[in-house]
């Protein structure tokens, strides 16, 4: 499982808000000495606390998606349930700490 990160030293646990919101990768040839890349994401569209941290971020729909380099294929988007939410709530809570997760 890769880490999630802080990229921009926020500590926004999020990757998107606002209409309209995308979600990409870009492919890359940087294997670390596997054969092949085979790349899955879990997403979670979620509630967003907008006067503070106080209120818990909360799932309200989930899809899990990919690709594998060779051969290459898509893997397209499958919804997945509350037991995906709760598989990352520990990692969310460890890497968000100022943040409630419900």
């Amino acid at each position: 499982m890769e880490r999630i990160t802080d990229g921009d030293g926020t500590g926004m646990p999020f990757l998107a808000v606002g209409y309209p919101a995308s979600i990409y990768d870009a492919p890359c040839r940087n294997l670390n000495g596997a054969r092949t890349l085979r790349w899955r994401a879990d997403t979670f569209l979620t509630t967003v606390p907008l006067r503070s941290r106080v209120e818990p971020i909360r799932r309200l729909a989930s899809f899990s998606w990919g690709y594998d380099e060779l051969p290459v294929t898509i893997v397209p988007p499958a919804g997945t349930g509350e037991e995906s939410w709760v598989r990352y709530l520990s990692l969310f809570r460890t890497e968000f700490p100022g943040w409630v997760w419900s």
